[in-house]
């Protein structure tokens, strides 16, 4: 059974890896196509920032229903305080940079990465959690 439960967890890493990918390579496109230019480049972050977080918060959904009462609060609790982690990590981040007008995209991005870590780990316990509900 831990071979299957195994197997599972790994095909759905693939999953994830591949659509995580494709999802950074138009990141990618979209951010040599900016030029460099701040508005452009802040535009191109927040997309992704905004296709990641649907993605967490979709994923989140999907495994509450499967989760008991304490773990679900568990959760939450977690979520609440990666968001302060993240808040501040981020926010550390940028006035290390400095005053101009890049630190905008230095904290974008650092949202984005800390959001694209959390989705990867939340997977990952979420999908070996759920072997245990």
């Amino acid at each position: 059974m831990k071979i299957f439960a195994a197997a599972v967890i790994i095909l759905f890493l693939a999953g994830l890896g591949s659509s995580l990918r494709a999802a950074d390579s138009e990141h990618d496109a979209c951010m040599a196509e900016s030029g460099g230019v701040t508005v452009a480049m802040l535009d191109c972050i927040g997309t992704a920032i905004d296709r990641v977080q649907a993605e967490l918060d979709t994923m989140l959904g999907q495994h509450r229903p499967q989760l008991t009462p304490e773990q679900a609060s568990a959760v939450k609790a977690a979520q609440h305080d990666w968001q302060v982690y993240r808040q501040s990590s981020c926010d550390t981040e940028a006035k290390l940079w400095g005053d101009g007008s890049f630190t905008a995209v230095v904290h974008s991005d650092c949202w984005l990465e800390l959001t694209r870590e959390r989705l990867e780990w939340l997977q990952i316990v979420l999908a070996d959690g759920d072997q245990g509900v």
